[in-house]
């Protein structure tokens, strides 16, 4: 049995937003005008500092974690007329390892919930997994679509494929999309200290 552990992180940065006001078609109507004071008519550019943190809770056969993108909730200016923010980002991440009659199986369920501006979004996924090595699993999206899931850990390597099949109304000019990954971890003994460094290719 391993050791119930709290991870704690902080992020701090700059948000960087941009508008190309050159670039905007703006047709002559009643509710468009070229010469709108609200509209810009340059490009315009700012940047302001932002930050977010998070906390998981890790235990031997389940996790728990909270975490929030731009706790400021940032204001920034484009022009002299126009002023908006970044609005704060929440997720909550929860899963687990549930071990089956036989030890060679392993049923590894979690989900994904995430909040931002009076909107929010799940996924919830299930993996199962064959004597730590290979895996198969099925995601779903709220009001998007499923995900199919397969995968394997030989030796270093943990190689991957995913299909992400859309049931909104984006199937109809979209037939989903496909993404395989490898990733590759390595030991390396810094000060007789044994450390994992990784390094990965995905292709989407």
């Amino acid at each position: 049995m391993g050791k119930n552990t709290l991870n704690l992180g902080l992020q701090v940065g700059m948000a960087s937003v941009g508008f190309d006001a050159t670039r905007l078609y703006n047709p002559q109507s009643a509710a468009h005008s070229a010469s709108d004071p609200a509209m810009p008519t340059a490009s315009e550019k700012a940047s302001v500092l932002d930050a977010g943190l998070g906390a998981t809770w890790l235990a031997p056969n389940y996790y728990v974690g909270l975490s929030s993108a731009h706790v400021l909730a940032p204001k920034y200016n484009l022009g002299e007329n126009f002023s908006s923010h970044i609005p704060r980002t929440y997720y909550l991440i929860a899963g687990g390892n549930i071990n089956l009659s036989n030890p060679l199986y392993q049923i590894q369920p979690s989900t994904l919930v995430k909040y931002s501006g009076n909107v929010w979004q799940m996924d919830l996924t299930t993996r199962f997994v064959y004597n730590k090595l290979f895996n198969a699993g099925i995601s779903w999206r709220k009001d998007d679509g499923f995900v199919f899931l397969l995968g394997a850990s030989i030796k270093g390597f943990n190689v991957g494929y995913s299909y992400d099949w859309s049931t909104s109304a984006i199937s109809v000019v979209s037939g989903g999309s496909h993404e395989l990954y490898v990733t590759y971890s390595m030991p390396i003994d810094l000060d007789k200290n044994k450390r994992r460094s990784s390094k990965s290719v995905r292709i989407l």
